[in-house]
């Protein structure tokens, strides 16, 4: 793969040529899902991009809409930016039937996604009429969600991913969503810094453990609630950390609330508070997708994780390909 490989088309998907030397390309998949295109403003006027053009490298899910245009005399650079394929459905609301606060969803991930996304794309994006395989079982998907979100966390509750890859035809192409399993890589590659791997790693052990909940009922008395995070961050009302290892912090609730709804938005506080450990890592020759599971270990602190690869970051030019992953939450 190389910045040469990346083709731009107009917005019915036709073809106008391949990316050139001068052009440098970051795609982030997983987090902003967006991306951002550097070329020569020489050769961008040459090439007559247009704001609705696409980019894509075909077989793989690299690519976007480009919606966003800047250019810069003093660089002599254009800079041309956009949503990715996961971006586009995030910008996508999954809304329930009316007078309802979540969808029960049951059937075939791949039929199921046809009917959510029924009209979104105007044929950019199209699901595959292929049974997958993978049967969603009751699951409640909470109403106004975005897109994404919604997808990716219904397939994960059957233990499968959004896969979404550019297929070139002969006249034009699209964006084909299906569901896919999970693949656990963690089984048979453990990757680590032995093999052209690089981690950052960090153990985070400055996290608040003890959350004072406070606020007032419907009545407007006081509750106060104390809940502790333990050394594996669960949480729950009995201290773990003493003296010096205790770091408390303060929840004010600034809406009526009862002790029980107290509880909830407490705890998950204390979760986003708490201790931590993290794990990112940029791999050089081999590629997994976003959803997939890895394990890493990093040799000089030891420390090891097994977790869901939650973000790529691939970056382009003439002589380079770097993709470097999230891992985790």
């Amino acid at each position: 793969m190389c910045i040469k490989d990346m083709i731009i088309a107009n917005s019915r998907g036709q073809e106008k040529g391949f990316l050139t030397e001068s052009a440098q390309l970051d795609i982030d998949l997983g987090d902003t899902n967006d991306f951002e295109l550097q070329m020569a403003l020489s050769e961008y006027m040459n090439l007559g991009y247009q704001l609705g053009d696409r980019i894509y490298l075909p077989g793989t899910e690299y690519g976007g809409l480009i919606e966003d245009k800047e250019t810069s005399t003093y660089e002599d650079s254009v800079f041309l930016r956009g949503y990715t394929w996961r971006g586009l459905l995030q910008q996508k609301i999954i809304c329930p039937e009316n007078g309802q606060e979540k969808l029960t969803i049951s059937g075939e991930a791949n039929e199921i996604l046809a009917v959510l996304t029924e009209g979104w794309f105007d044929g950019l994006m199209q699901v595959d009429d292929v049974d997958s395989g993978i049967q969603i079982q009751g699951y409640e998907m909470d109403g106004y969600v975005d897109g994404l979100e919604g997808l990716t966390g219904m397939l994960k509750s059957a233990g499968a991913k959004l896969e979404l890859v550019y297929e070139q035809q002969k006249f034009s192409g699209c964006v084909v969503i299906r569901a896919v399993p999970i693949v656990d890589y963690s089984e048979n590659i453990e990757y680590s810094n032995d093999n052209k791997v690089h981690f950052t790693t960090r153990d985070y052990q400055m996290g608040t453990n003890h959350l004072v909940c406070y606020g007032k009922d419907k009545e407007e008395k006081l509750i106060t609630v104390h809940l502790y995070a333990d050394e594996k961050g669960n949480v729950s009302e009995k201290q773990s950390f003493f003296g010096a290892d205790e770091r408390a912090a303060v929840y004010e609730a600034t809406s009526q609330s009862d002790r029980a709804k107290m509880i909830e938005d407490g705890t998950e506080k204390l979760k986003d508070a708490g201790n931590y450990k993290e794990l990112s890592m940029t791999i050089q020759d081999i590629e997994v997708a976003v959803g997939d599971i890895v394990g890493g270990r990093e040799r000089i602190t030891g420390l090891y994780m097994k977790q869901p690869v939650t973000g790529k970051i691939l970056k382009l030019d003439v002589n380079n390909k770097t993709i470097e992953y999230k891992v985790g939450e």
